[in-house]
């Protein structure tokens, strides 16, 4: 990440004085003791500032030896004639200032966007339920056998929301499981898409898309339903297993239902 910053990073130069002629990144984003070596560096002095290379807001680089050097390039660095003294700037960005997110922007790494993106990250449904619909997609969450997989001691490798009938899997967990299969019947008669039933969540989000397109009044709270069902289906097995305890599936259908009715309700208006 630190070469992508430093290559981002701009030094301003207005008169040099505030910039060091050797360790500031002032000449295409490296500095004179990389690009010299030492003798040199030793020879002049290290507290030598920039300034000594302008003159009335002018390159004099003819006039040392360093600047002889590296004339060309130097030359073809602005002077800024704004009444300020040299300073940092973010190149590419208009104003130049540092924000995380241009940051962020610069460093992640990018990949083709998926549809189904457009219904997982958007607004209406709290991050914890985004979260964990996105690792449930891509297979990350810590189900037992994940955790079998990667090196991790498992004493039980059951099912603890059906009792064991199955090695706890990602798409045994949420589609062969009795217990999440009465929770996906249950999404599919109140939102109408038919997936849900030993299918994939990929294929249930494609299905929604196309709900979308036909049925955007219905759209919203499907759209809420499946990444609560998701949510709440991790939640109960994780409350089984760390805590002991465990809701009933009318009780996982009620909270489920609460959510759709909570974060489906149209924003008051400022």
């Amino acid at each position: 990440m630190r070469p992508i910053l430093k290559n981002r990073l701009e030094r301003v130069i207005v008169d040099g004085y505030s910039t060091n002629l050797w360790f500031d990144p002032w000449l295409n984003h490296s500095n004179m003791v990389d690009r010299v070596g030492w003798p040199v560096f030793e020879l002049i002095g290290r507290d030598e500032p920039l300034s000594t290379l302008i003159q009335n807001q002018h390159w004099r680089a003819a006039n040392r030896l360093i600047g002889l050097m590296f004339r060309i390039e130097i030359e073809d660095i602005h002077i800024h004639r704004d009444g300020m003294t040299d300073r940092w700037e973010w190149a590419g960005i208009i104003d130049g200032k540092f924000l995380s997110r241009n940051v962020y922007e610069m460093t992640r790494r990018r990949g083709p966007v998926v549809e189904w993106a457009k219904v997982v990250w958007t607004s209406g449904v709290a991050m914890k339920m985004k979260l964990c619909t996105y690792k449930a997609i891509r297979n990350r969450l810590l189900t037992r056998e994940r955790l079998a997989r990667i090196g991790v001691e498992v004493a039980n490798m059951g099912c603890v929301l059906c009792g064991g009938g199955g090695t706890e899997t990602r798409d045994h967990l949420f589609f062969v499981c009795a217990f999440s299969n009465h929770v996906w019947q249950h999404c599919r008669r109140k939102s109408g898409f038919t997936g849900g039933q030993n299918s994939e969540l990929t294929v249930i989000l494609e299905e929604l898309m196309q709900i979308k397109d036909r049925r955007k009044d219905i759209f919203n709270s499907a759209r809420i339903r499946l990444l609560s069902a998701v949510w709440h289906v991790w939640r109960e097995r994780n409350r089984r297993i760390f805590e002991g305890i465990g809701i009933t599936l009318s009780g996982v259908i009620n909270n489920l239902e609460a959510d759709v009715m909570i974060m489906g309700q149209p924003k008051k208006q400022q």
